[in-house]
């Protein structure tokens, strides 16, 4: 338990309800951002590596947010924001640009109609969280709330799977079950932007890619390890491996550049990431509670 309290500032904002901790802007340090009651906001105080953070800078939400969650929901490899807005029927997604801030917020509408000879109460938001439910590398939304108070929702993340790539394999399970792949972009020649994606890993937490030439499509364990490999790492010419780093929310993205030599175009290669679960919150059976990825094939354009 902490011995010392230090206070490091206030949000800018009179009703601050609820908190998150991760990395907004890229930098490797943990930043925070609140959800503001009134007026509707979040602020994002940025972390500086000594203990404390930057001033406030507030981005306007949907109404009465109480509750905030951070989360790479696009793929892009950034921390993205979303609210849980308590007087309305909706959450607000803010993306990150990439600048330093957030984009303006897009509102979802949560839940349906109320089931015939349901009583109808005041219409609210309470809590969202963010997993990969389905195991397609896209992180999926669910919330508690909207017409009744006792409803859960679920919205798919409905973004198009780049071109020339599918997953394949199951991987190895950890906590959160079967954990998908996929990628930010189509794989194109000269796409130095290009990278892997993936969700319901291990939060916060450093992870390794592995990209080659030849898949393993059962998903063998050459090594021993227990864990179960979606790529061939001995039949294969090419093994290249990248590096993934996770969101406090368990989103994850690894940089893989695809350079300028028209050579590669229509090659077709085999990506997988691994990961640690940290103890107590181990689930994996596998040696130093290691989980992978499911597979991903993706051909070059």
């Amino acid at each position: 338990m902490p011995t010392t309290t230090t206070n490091v500032g206030p949000v800018g904002n009179e009703d601050p309800r609820w908190l998150t901790i991760s990395d907004l802007n890229g930098d490797g340090l943990p930043d925070v951002a609140t959800a503001n009651r009134n007026p509707a906001s979040v602020s994002m105080l940025l972390g500086d590596g000594l203990g404390g953070v930057a001033p406030p800078t507030l981005f306007g939400t949907g109404s009465d947010p109480r509750f905030v969650v951070a989360g790479d929901l696009d793929g892009d490899g950034r921390a993205d924001l979303l609210t849980a807005n308590n007087s309305a029927r909706d959450v607000s997604w803010l993306r990150n640009d990439g600048a330093g801030g957030f984009d303006e917020a897009i509102n979802y509408l949560v839940g349906g109609p109320p089931e015939t000879g349901a009583t109808l109460d005041k219409p609210k938001v309470t809590s969202v969280a963010l997993s990969d439910l389905d195991a397609d590398g896209r992180i999926d939304l669910v919330s508690i709330g909207g017409p009744v108070f006792d409803l859960i929702t679920v919205l798919k993340n409905s973004a198009l799977l780049p071109a020339s790539t599918q997953s394949y394999g199951a991987g190895t399970s950890g906590c959160a079950g079967v954990i998908g792949i996929s990628a930010n972009a189509p794989p194109l020649v000269n796409s130095p932007a290009f990278g892997l994606k993936c969700g319901v890993v291990p939060a916060s937490a450093l992870g390794l890619g592995i990209i080659a030439d030849v898949a393993d499509v059962a998903g063998s364990d050459p090594i021993g390890l227990g864990l179960a490999l979606h790529v061939d790492l001995f039949a294969s010419a090419l093994v290249v491996g990248v590096n993934f780093v996770s969101h406090g929310g368990g989103t994850a993205f690894a940089p893989a550049p695809i350079p300028n030599l028209p050579g590669l175009a229509g090659a077709t290669l085999y990506a997988q990431g691994v990961f640690v679960e940290k103890a107590p919150l181990a689930c994996s059976a596998a040696a130093l509670h290691l989980v992978s990825t499911k597979g991903l094939a993706f051909t070059i354009q």
